[in-house]
């Protein structure tokens, strides 16, 4: 190293310091962006999993212990809503922009419109199963 302040074939030693951070920056923002990814992929698979049907978690859950289910589905559905949809990160006045209410509404109807047609199809007269015919 000279009196110039470089080393490693003249590259000064304070830009080979802020390339070092740089890609140290560079991993650390990879390594959250990912974990913020596993996080809300997690988060939406637990919300739409708790929709009590059949074939889901939630449904399992809802026919062992509905208290149990409530309370898994009531905070997954706020973390949901909180974490994906209230980008103001403002508690209950995101309910009143338009945007809000329109998701919440649309929700609110697609929930309503599977848990009619599952209940239509699960509980509409002469509704049995197929016996099997004996060969």
């Amino acid at each position: 190293m000279g009196s110039s302040g470089r080393h490693d074939g003249g590259v000064p030693i304070v830009e080979q310091i802020a390339r070092a951070e740089a890609r140290r920056r560079l991993w650390f923002r990879a390594l959250f962006a990912a974990t913020w990814l596993v996080f809300i992929g997690g988060l939406e698979g637990v919300a739409f999993n708790m929709i009590p049907l059949s074939v889901t978690d939630g449904g399992k859950l809802f026919r062992w212990r509905r208290s149990v289910w409530a309370s898994v589905a009531l905070l997954a559905g706020f973390l949901f809503w909180h974490v994906l949809l209230n980008s103001d990160r403002q508690f209950f006045d995101a309910l009143r922009q338009a945007e809000s209410l329109a998701v919440l509404a649309l929700f609110l109807l697609y929930t309503g419109l599977s848990f009619g047609l599952w209940a239509y199809f699960r509980w509409r007269p002469g509704s049995t199963a197929p016996t099997p015919q004996p060969e």
